[in-house]
């Protein structure tokens, strides 16, 4: 009869649950039980069926097995919070914004829709990962992904190569410019939704005075960075406020210029221009949060 195996976890394992020996007093002499040496010829021969059988009894039989498991991360679009945000500039500080060169480096190779999206993923991973961990803002990303995440080699070509230059301390604006370029040409398409998820409470549309109030209030503002933050702000920050949860008859409307600019200075990020934007703007519902930045993309792309 067998004897019955015994598992362990690894990290249940002691010293005595290994396999150990000594070289010279131990596997040395049991090689040299299992050889035959023939003095006319000076030769070695080996019975390595028998040695084999040998080194399983006296050092592998017996011994409890070591279980290995892989565990599978699931990685969910509702992982993208606010609070993820916070915990990544906490935790892998200071976040860096992209310069522009590599921006615009980055997007001239992803091309098709496909390679766009299997860049993000790869962002969003390490994100989801760099919440919960942390990391050094000073290593590139691509090393982050082989040496600490050991992803395969064909989710590791997922990230682009231009984004190889990127660090941690850049992984939040990689997601940015990455998630808006997507937006952008879903948008473009007129075939998909740019805001997946974002409640219907915070697609209002503008009504022809307000479109006029936004157009002119961009021109104070860098329209690129002003298209970031505030997709940032509606995927993380609106879009975990659940549908149908809002009241549009409340007495005191929320704002969408006063809850953006306090997300803003919660993260430590300033717009150039923002405040003569927002003066302009200041009645603007929180509700007309997808059409503001549908206008401000457009205009954007008619330049």
């Amino acid at each position: 009869m067998q004897p019955r195996t015994s598992f362990f976890p690894p990290g249940s394992v002691t010293n005595s649950h290994l396999v150990a020996y000594d070289l010279n007093k131990e596997l040395l002499p049991l090689i040299h039980a299992h050889c035959c040496r023939t003095l006319e010829e000076s030769s070695l021969t080996f019975n390595l069926d028998n040695l084999e059988r040998a080194i399983e009894d006296h050092y592998v039989r017996g011994r409890p097995l070591i279980t290995k498991r892989v565990e599978e991360l699931i990685f969910r679009e509702g992982a993208l919070s606010n609070r993820v945000f916070q915990a990544i500039r906490k935790s892998v500080n200071p976040q860096e914004i992209l310069s522009i060169a590599l921006r615009k480096d980055i997007l001239s190779e992803l091309t098709s829709i496909t390679a766009l999206r299997d860049c993000l993923t790869v962002s969003e991973t390490v994100i989801g990962f760099l919440s919960s961990t942390g990391g050094d803002p000073e290593m590139y990303i691509k090393d982050y992904l082989e040496n600490v995440l050991s992803l395969p080699k064909e989710q590791q070509l997922q990230l682009n190569p231009k984004a190889h230059h990127c660090r941690l301390r850049h992984i939040l604006s990689l997601w940015q410019v990455l998630s808006v370029e997507r937006a952008k040409r879903r948008l473009a398409s007129k075939k998909q939704d740019p805001f997946e998820g974002v409640g219907k409470y915070f697609r209002e549309p503008l009504t022809k005075e307000e479109k006029v109030g936004v157009l002119k209030g961009l021109r104070h503002v860098n329209v690129e960075d002003f298209l970031a933050e505030l997709f940032e702000f509606m995927v993380v920050q609106l879009k975990t406020i659940p549908m149908g949860t809002q009241d549009t008859r409340e007495e005191r409307p929320r704002l969408l210029m006063a809850e953006f600019n306090s997300f803003l200075a919660n993260k430590g990020r300033g717009l150039h221009g923002f405040d003569r934007m927002a003066d302009r703007n200041h009645k603007l519902a929180v509700s007309k949060a997808v059409d503001v930045w549908c206008i401000a993309a457009q205009k954007k792309s008619t330049r």
